[in-house]
């Protein structure tokens, strides 16, 4: 007799509380960024678009990229501003917008960092 009482209990219980609603992984993601929760790096498959498209450029000029870098750093100081890499790049004649080559500059000085270990980056 307790059995019963306590399914039935278990039961009563069951149906007072209130339904669960369920949301998908993505739909909750999404709702986290338009609230402006998290903020998502969406450019990461763009920057890997930039750099083949940098790289390419580089290879229908002939040029490797550390004869590229000889452009850039024609005075063998062994840096390269970022209003200079701009610059050089449209005098090159890329195929790039001046806010693209900023992002492929920034992208060279992070992955030059990331392999030296360096803390020296402009900004």
């Amino acid at each position: 007799m307790q059995a019963e009482s306590g399914k039935r209990k278990e039961t009563i219980e069951n149906k007072q509380k209130p339904q669960t609603q369920q949301i998908s992984y993505i739909d909750m993601i999404k709702a986290f960024v338009e609230a402006g929760c998290i903020k998502l790096e969406k450019s990461t498959d763009k920057q890997d678009t930039l750099m083949s498209k940098y790289r390419q450029q580089l290879k229908k000029m002939g040029l490797t990229p550390e004869k590229a870098y000889k452009y850039y750093d024609e005075e063998d100081l062994r840096f390269v501003f970022k209003n200079d890499f701009v610059v050089i790049s449209n005098c090159l004649e890329f195929d790039f917008t001046d806010e693209e080559l900023v992002k492929i500059f920034t992208l060279i000085c992070n992955q030059g960092t990331e392999a030296t270990k360096s803390k020296d980056q402009q900004e």
